[in-house]
């Protein structure tokens, strides 16, 4: 498909984009890579993984001390950090290792053997889907469903490939099947049967291999026995209860009715023991292996509404969901190992891999800037405010391709940016972020560090609304604390998930950046325990810590995203809103239990994608309750005057969602331009007057909880507030309140 035939709307030199002719193809990223954690210390040896098309390339490792806004910055806000070693590395070109299935190296010589297992289709296949694959010692036996939902055999062997149509009852979705095959080895004649577990009806078949088999060596559900190009799986559906006989039945209907003989073997995909296995039921044949993280606790053939975790009844999620696009591991080679400077000063660093030592930064295909985030060693924690940058909110929006569907009404903003070729490659290469589907409509759940995060550099302008956003927004805090000379430490969501409050305790500031929109369990204890202890916090964004994630403990490249009824971007199939990585519900922490205004003082209420707002100081406010240099300023600007940026996402003040009683609200929306619209979780309080209530509920604003039992709490209700802290003269005074504040805060201290 072609994406790009346009330039930059921004018209600088870093919009540079990808050119095509009419019949051209998407070109690609030249190089990527990518290190499977991205928090390090001074001194830590971290692997990093290339794949490119040039023969031979060049890293270097940058410190970034301000927002990259065109090409020239990356020469002026990056300073290359010397290393040890030459930084020029053998380059080649991998593929992705992708789709997620299940693998079991079993070795049966008897010349009867029957295997079955369960199938759920959300949605039929596009095109075709291995349902499973058997391995005759080279001889390959796969089946194989169509986008009619009709059945075939392929058969390959001594390099020869032949397929035959099945004549089968053709898979309905979102119905249950229990699939069955029987192989006689010695007669090469395979028998099939295919029963519709909601209408009960069975359907029978029989195909002529015409050759012997040699012994079964293993067997592939919803994948391949021999991996092409990176490829492991190409299903997109759940399986369940894979089973394996040796003693087979005349009567073959019965392997799949439910008064089936007792399988030679079988496997409890339920078993949620370990991550990326399962243990064989009699403990006396190989472990199923769960290939690329293909998602768990979904629900199984029995579940009918019985209970909605599988913690509760396991027996009713004794299925696995597989996808064609899953990622675990990309599998690409590590081309070399990056030992940090042990006197590296915590701040954010890209590793810039580039084909020469002089990189061309006007040209987005021609170098790839790997994120590392240095947080301070142990000789290093002497700062007095601590940038936490959003990392899981990072992981969520990685390789985020949500453009081209997004509705023109809401999104006017939305259009080409000199960040177009990232999207491309995303697309070229099936990568997904939790705000993608997969090919079968549902909701990507898991997302992998261990591939590459391509729209997750300094440089990117979201196509979506024509903004800086996440971390390239988040470098306008950086670029003002480093203007304004502040002693500053860098850390991430997963320091304070790992560390709790301890990561944040010696710090008096703890600063959050422009849209923390994820956030697990560990991490709000660190942020509430330190806020509790005296702590203060100035919240420099909107729509934050509304969503739960969970981080696999087992695999902590891994985060897990469960939306439940909130987030609006895909619904959860029923039943399947619990986290597989510890049982407990995902979604909305206002639905859970625990709104963002408890800890920050202000919750998500609206959005619009059409341009920025600004605020105005309440009528009823009485400044003087506010710390001395805040007040200064605000009194400086006056009642009535607009001020500040409200735009993209706002946060309000809700005391009824567990805001400070006493907190001060300086600031409220003045206006914003039209097409703002509240939260689905503030709309279901429309009242008789439905035009008024929604008008109402579009609102925002800025706050300040004095000290008291807890810190003191700044928080500005808006993702779009941080892009005023460098604009020369300050217009907005959006730098002029933020000092303030942070001055008010570091002078109490704690």
């Amino acid at each position: 498909m072609l994406r790009q035939k346009f330039l930059s709307r921004e018209g600088d030199a870093l919009g540079k984009f990808l050119r095509y002719d009419e019949e051209s193809a998407i070109v690609s990223l030249k190089i990527a890579g990518y290190t499977p954690k991205w928090h390090l210390k001074p001194g830590e040896v971290v692997p990093v993984h290339v794949s490119t098309e040039f023969p031979q390339f060049c890293a270097r490792l940058m410190r970034l001390k301000g927002a990259i806004r065109n090409a020239a910055d990356w020469d002026t806000k990056a300073v290359q950090i010397p290393l040890t070693d030459d930084q020029s590395y053998l380059g080649s070109k991998a593929p992705l290792a992708k789709g997620s299935c299940i693998k079991v190296a079993l070795q049966i010589e008897e010349p009867m053997i029957a295997l079955a297992s369960r199938l759920w289709f959300r949605a039929l296949p596009a095109g075709s889907a291995t349902i499973m694959d058997l391995d005759f010692d080279g001889s390959l036996i796969r089946f194989v469903a169509n986008a009619a939902g009709t059945l075939s055999v392929r058969l390959r062997e001594n390099g020869r490939e032949r397929e035959i149509e099945c004549d089968l009852s053709a898979i309905l979705e979102r119905h249950w099947y229990d699939f069955a095959v029987v192989i006689d080895r010695t007669a090469g004649k395979i028998g099939l049967v295919l029963r519709n577990m909601t209408a009960g009806v069975v359907s029978g078949t029989a195909v002529n291999a015409d050759v012997p088999l040699a012994k079964l060596s293993g067997f592939v559900l919803g994948g391949h026995a021999h991996t092409v190009d990176g490829r492991y799986g190409d299903m997109d559906a759940k399986v369940e209860a894979p089973r394996v006989w040796t003693n087979v039945p005349d009567a073959y209907d019965s392997l799949v009715s439910d008064h089936a003989p007792p399988p030679l073997a079988s496997w409890n995909l339920g078993d949620m023991s370990k991550p990326d296995r399962v243990r064989e039921t009699h403990g006396r044949f190989p472990d199923a292996l769960l290939f690329n993280a293909p998602t768990r606790a979904v629900t199984s053939s029995s579940w009918r509404g019985q209970a909605t975790s599988f913690a509760e009844r396991p027996d009713l999620y004794a299925a696995v969901a597989l996808h064609a696009d899953d990622i675990d591991d990309a599998l690409w080679p590590v081309a070399f190992e990056l030992t940090l400077p042990e006197n590296l000063k915590s701040g954010v660093y890209c590793l810039v891999l580039s084909q020469t030592k002089a990189v061309d930064y006007s040209d987005p295909m021609q170098f790839y800037p790997v994120p590392l985030f240095v947080v301070p060693g142990e000789a290093q924690q002497n700062a007095e405010i601590a940038l936490v940058l959003p990392t899981f909110s990072y992981r969520a929006y990685s390789n985020n391709t949500l453009y081209e569907e997004a509705n023109e009404k809401l999104f006017k903003l939305k259009g080409p940016t000199r960040s177009g070729a990232l999207y491309d490659y995303c697309i070229e290469h099936g990568l997904k972020s939790h705000y993608c589907l997969h090919d079968d409509g549902s909701g990507v759940h898991l997302a992998s560090l261990k591939r590459p995060q391509a729209t997750v550099r300094p440089d990117l302008v979201s196509q979506l609304h024509s903004f800086t956003h996440q971390l390239s927004a988040d470098l306008e805090i950086l670029e003002w604390l480093e203007k304004d000379a502040r002693s500053y430490a860098v850390l991430t969501d997963e320091l304070l998930h790992e560390d709790g409050a301890n990561a944040l305790s010696p710090y008096k500031v703890a600063i959050t950046g422009s849209h923390p929109e994820y956030s697990t369990t560990e991490q709000l204890d660190a942020y509430g325990e330190y806020n509790a202890a005296g702590g203060n916090i100035m919240y420099l964004g909107g729509n934050g810590f509304i969503l739960r994630v969970t981080i696999d403990p087992a695999r902590p490249w891994i985060q897990e995203l469960r939306r439940g009824d909130g987030g609006g971007i895909w619904p959860e199939e029923p039943g399947e809103a619990h986290h597989q990585t510890d049982g407990k519900p995902g979604g909305l922490w206002r639905r859970i239990g625990r709104p963002p205004n408890v800890t920050f003082g202000l919750g998500f209420s609206a959005m619009g994608f059409t341009g920025d707002g600004n605020y105005r100081i309440p009528s009823t406010c009485e400044l003087h309750a506010l710390p001395e240099n805040l007040r200064k300023v605000l009194g400086s600007i006056g009642h009535g005057n607009s001020f500040g940026i409200a735009g993209l996402e706002l946060d309000s003040y809700d005391a009824a969602l567990g805001s400070a009683p006493n907190a001060v609200v300086f600031g409220e929306v003045n206006s914003v331009p039209g097409h703002y619209i509240p939260v689905h979780e503030y709309l279901g309080e429309l009242g008789i007057d439905p035009v008024e209530a929604v008008d109402d509920c579009i609102r925002a604003n800025l706050i300040w909880i004095p000290k008291g039992p807890k810190g003191e709490v700044f928080a500005t209700g808006s993702i779009r507030w941080t892009s005023g802290l460098n604009v020369d003269g300050d217009p907005t005074k959006v730098r002029a309140i933020t000092a303030a504040a942070l001055v008010d805060m570091t002078v109490h201290g704690r």
